[in-house]
């Protein structure tokens, strides 16, 4: 199966507490959510604040049920 994601600007943000994929200035991508109490990113691995620069995010939705 093939999803088409689509990428948002990480200056647009998703709705806080929505685990979605990140895209990072280094090239690399990660799960994570925007934490809108703290105003930050935070990744999914830890939960601890994502220290590279987002640059974009996308929610991918998975195969139908």
């Amino acid at each position: 199966m093939t999803e088409t994601l689509t990428w948002h600007p990480a200056s647009h943000k998703p709705d806080s507490d929505t685990t979605v994929l990140l895209w990072l200035d280094t090239g690399d991508w990660l799960a994570g959510w925007w934490d809108a109490d703290i105003v930050d990113w935070r990744d999914c691995t830890s939960g601890g604040l994502v220290s590279e620069t987002v640059t974009a995010w996308a929610e991918p939705q998975g195969p139908a049920a």
